[in-house]
């Protein structure tokens, strides 16, 4: 979400603190949000084999009254896990999202006050 050129500026304990604030940031804004779900069914439908080591599993979110599509990617790591890297919820990236909020505060600022934001509040507006 933060792109590799930023990405290979930080240091390791940098890196460690971005993710730290980026999972942060991801649970205020999504597990929320699921109590708002009680009675919908997760359907898999079909994985694909994108690369050697990736998958998009497509999955549907199914109410009685609405069917909601949801894309997990997926790699696998070298211990042999799979790991989520990213999800399209009605085809929107929520990777991308964030990469082009992001995007927007280091461009008009810096990437130590994209990390401020996020310490502070989480908020990345301008």
């Amino acid at each position: 979400s933060l792109g590799k050129k930023f990405w290979k500026k930080l240091s390791t304990e940098g890196r460690n603190e971005f993710t730290e604030l980026f999972v942060e940031k991801l649970k205020q804004s999504y597990l929320d949000k699921l109590d708002l779900y009680t009675d919908e069914e997760v359907v898999v439908d079909e994985a694909k084999l994108i690369k050697k080591k990736r998958v998009e599993v497509l999955t549907y979110l199914v109410s009685k009254d609405d069917k909601m599509e949801m894309t997990y990617k997926l790699y696998k790591t070298k211990k042999n896990v799979w790991m989520v890297y990213d999800v399209d919820v009605l085809g929107v990236s929520i990777v991308q999202t964030y990469r082009s909020q992001f995007s927007g505060v280091l461009k008009k600022e810096s990437l130590e006050k994209l990390i401020e934001r996020l310490r502070s509040s989480g908020e990345l507006g301008s």
